[in-house]
């Protein structure tokens, strides 16, 4: 049987700490800034390398969701907050936008990119396309059924 990864939102210390608690292998947080989850108290470039180091204390990896759309005078804020979460050990990130991928793969090669759901990706065709982009995983649209998912992983 294929292992089962239990993902869970950390949206600031006390979520983040319940699921780690709770079994979690995995949680997603975002920094506060290129993270959809505005709402959130979230974490910093300044907290996220203890918040990293709990986390792998207990097992537990941490994928940085970059899941707003980039614009051109955000990018360098964008290095900078990437290369914080780098050093950090982030495991991988979600991204949403096309062109934010390509600069991630391009400017630091080997980290992991998980295309986030708000990608949209209904189809083989835009699965693939990603996958030559270098995407680890790829999250497919909420709107999907299990039988057109399971067509995308087969292909």
């Amino acid at each position: 049987m294929q292992n089962i990864e239990l993902l869970a939102p950390a949206g600031d210390d006390i979520c983040l700490r319940a699921a780690i608690a709770n079994g979690a292998n995995a949680v997603y947080l975002g920094l506060q800034e290129f993270n959809a989850r505005m709402r959130a108290e979230n974490f910093t470039v300044h907290n996220i390398g203890p918040v990293v180091d709990y986390a792998h204390e207990h097992g537990v990896k941490v994928y940085m969701t970059v899941n707003t759309l980039i614009r051109n005078n955000e990018i360098k804020r964008l290095m900078d907050t990437v290369t914080a979460a780098v050093k950090a050990g982030v495991d991988a990130y979600l991204v949403q936008d096309f062109g934010t991928l390509a600069i991630l793969k391009k400017c630091f090669p080997g980290i992991n990119i998980h295309a986030s759901t708000q990608m949209t990706i209904t189809g083989v065709h835009g699965a693939s396309l990603l996958q030559k982009m270098g995407a680890e995983r790829i999250v497919p649209a909420r709107e999907l059924s299990l039988s057109e998912i399971k067509e995308i992983k087969e292909k």
